[in-house]
C-alpha cells in the first residue's frame, strides 16, 4: 500500500484527491492511501468565490467543494504540517501526530503579501479594521464586522464608528482598498454593493498593470469610477491611523495627505508559502522548485502543485489563477499512479466578474505560443469604445490565438478560450474575432 500524504487541502489538494480517487479504480498502480493535512478547519472551498460572497452575490454555502466518500482517503482538518523529515519521510502535525509517506504532496498555497504598513498588525495579526481576502476566516472577519454595522447599534471596529451611528442616519462607512489588481478592483466593487463607499489606492501607473496596457486599463478604471469607485493611481498609503482609544480612522499616503476609512482592505498580491519546504531543505525560488513532473528538484518522494509551486526553468507562474493549480493536480495524479502525464504550462484565463465590471484576460501557455509556426509574425488588433466602456483585443500567431483581453464586453471570451487550446481555422481578419458572428 503506497502511503501518499497532502499538505494543504485548497482547490489543488482538494482537485488531486478527487482525479486520485477517479483514475485509481481503473489504474494497476491504484493500491494507495492518502491522508489529507488541512490546515483549514472546514470543508474545502472554492476561494475564486471569496469576492463573490463578500459582494453578497452569492450564498457562502455555494463555494463550498465536495468531499470525497472513500475509505482510501482520510482528511485531518484543522491541523497544520509542522515539519517535514525527508530522511524518515515523516511529517509532523502541530495536534503532536506523525505521518509516514511514501509520496509527499505539497499544496499549501499562497499567502496574502502585506505591504510594510504601520498601524497595521500586532502580536496577534492583523488589527481591527485591517483585512485581507484569502480564506473563509478573512471573509467571516469582514462580514462580522459589516453585519453588525448593517443591524445598527454595533461599531465597525468594536466600538463607536469614528464617534457616529450608523442607524441615526449618519455617513456611510468608508473603505480603503490598497491593490489595484484583479482582486482589489473585485472587492471594490463588492464593497460598493455592500453599501460602503470605497476609495481604491493603486501605486502603479494603471490598473492591472502586470495585465493590462494602459488604454484597455484607463477604460477599466472609467468604469470602476462611474460605479462609485474613487480610483487613485500612482499613490502608496504610509500607515493606517488610530485615535486615541485605538479605533480605525483612516490611511496617511506617501505626500501626507490623509483619507477616512472605517475599514482598510489589503490586496497586494500573494506569495508563494513555501516556508515548511524551506525548512525542509527543498529548493525554493519564488516557488518550490519542481521539474516537468512537479517533483521537486531535491527530493524525488516530494512533489508540489498551486499557488506554492513554480516549474523550474518556466519564465512565467501563474500565481493566484485556479486553471494551473487544477491542471499540475490532474498531470502529478496520473503520475503518481504510473502515468507518463508532463506538466507543459496552462493557457490562463483571469475573469473579473462583478456587477457592471467584467474583464478576461487569455494566455496562451508558453508550450503552445512555441508551436505556432515561425514564419508568422504575430498580429495584435484591437477595438476599444471610451465612451461605451468596452475594449476588445486580440492577438493571433501562427493559426492560434495566443492572448486576448476583453473589458465590457467578454461575450467572446467562451470561443477565444476554444481558439487559444486548438488552433485555427481562424477568419482573415482577426478583428472578427471580436464579433459573434466569428468563427
Amino acid at each position: 500500500m503506497r502511503r501518499i500524504v497532502v499538505i494543504g487541502y485548497g482547490m489543488a489538494g482538494h482537485h488531486l484527491v478527487a482525479r486520485l480517487l477517479r483514475a485509481g479504480r481503473h489504474t494497476p498502480a491504484g493500491d494507495f492511501e492518502v491522508t489529507v493535512l488541512g490546515a483549514e478547519s472546514g470543508a474545502p472551498y472554492n476561494r475564486v468565490l471569496l469576492p463573490e460572497v463578500l459582494a453578497g452575490r452569492i450564498d457562502q454555502r455555494r463555494i463550498d467543494l465536495s468531499e470525497p466518500d472513500d475509505s482510501r482517503v482520510t482528511v485531518r482538518a484543522g491541523v497544520r504540517a509542522t515539519e517535514i523529515d525527508r530522511e524518515r519521510r515523516l511529517v509532523h502535525g502541530d495536534d503532536g501526530s506523525v505521518l509516514p509517506y511514501d509520496e509527499l504532496v505539497l499544496a499549501t498555497g499562497a499567502n496574502p503579501v502585506l505591504p510594510p504598513l504601520g498601524g497595521i498588525r500586532d502580536e496577534h495579526g492583523l488589527k481591527p479594521g485591517v483585512h485581507t481576502l484569502r480564506t473563509l476566516v478573512d471573509l467571516d472577519r469582514i462580514q462580522d464586522q459589516l453585519t453588525a454595522v448593517e443591524r445598527g447599534g454595533a461599531a465597525l471596529n468594536g466600538s463607536a464608528l469614528n464617534g457616529s451611528a450608523l442607524n441615526g442616519h449618519a455617513r456611510k462607512l468608508r473603505a480603503v482598498v490598497v491593490g489595484g489588481g484583479l482582486l482589489g478592483v473585485q472587492c471594490a466593487r463588492g464593497l460598493t454593493l455592500r453599501g460602503l463607499e470605497v476609495v481604491l489606492i493603486h501605486q502603479g501607473s494603471h490598473l492591472l498593470d502586470h495585465r493590462l496596457d494602459a488604454d484597455a486599463a484607463a477604460i477599466l478604471a472609467r468604469t470602476a469610477r462611474g460605479l462609485g469607485i474613487e480610483v487613485h493611481l500612482e499613490c502608496r498609503v504610509r500607515s493606517v491611523l488610530r485615535d486615541r482609544e485605538g479605533r480605525l480612522t483612516g490611511v496617511q499616503l506617501a505626500d501626507g495627505f490623509r483619507l477616512d476609512a472605517d475599514l482598510v482592505l489589503l490586496a497586494c498580491g500573494s506569495a508563494p508559502a513555501t516556508g515548511l519546504a524551506a525548512r525542509a531543505g527543498l529548493a525554493v525560488d519564488n516557488g518550490i522548485l519542481v521539474d516537468e513532473r512537479l517533483t521537486s528538484v531535491t527530493d524525488p518522494h516530494v512533489h508540489a502543485i498551486g499557488d506554492c509551486t513554480r516549474v523550474h526553468r518556466s519564465l512565467r507562474a501563474a500565481h493566484g489563477l485556479a486553471a494551473p493549480a487544477l491542471e499540475q493536480a490532474e498531470v502529478l495524479a496520473e503520475r503518481l499512479l504510473g502515468g507518463p502525464a508532463l506538466y507543459q504550462g496552462s493557457s490562463t484565463i483571469a475573469r473579473l466578474t462583478a456587477t457592471g465590471v467584467d474583464v478576461a484576460i487569455l494566455a496562451a501557455a508558453p508550450s503552445l505560443v512555441a508551436e505556432s509556426r515561425p514564419d508568422h509574425v504575430a498580429r495584435t488588433v484591437r477595438l476599444t469604445d471610451p465612451v461605451g466602456g468596452t475594449h476588445r483585443a486580440v492577438t493571433v500567431h501562427g493559426g492560434r490565438v495566443v492572448s486576448s483581453v476583453l473589458i465590457g464586453d467578454v461575450s467572446a471570451a467562451a470561443r477565444l478560450t476554444r481558439l487559444v487550446d486548438q488552433p485555427g481555422p481562424l477568419p482573415e481578419n482577426p478583428l472578427d474575432l471580436l464579433f459573434d458572428t466569428a468563427v
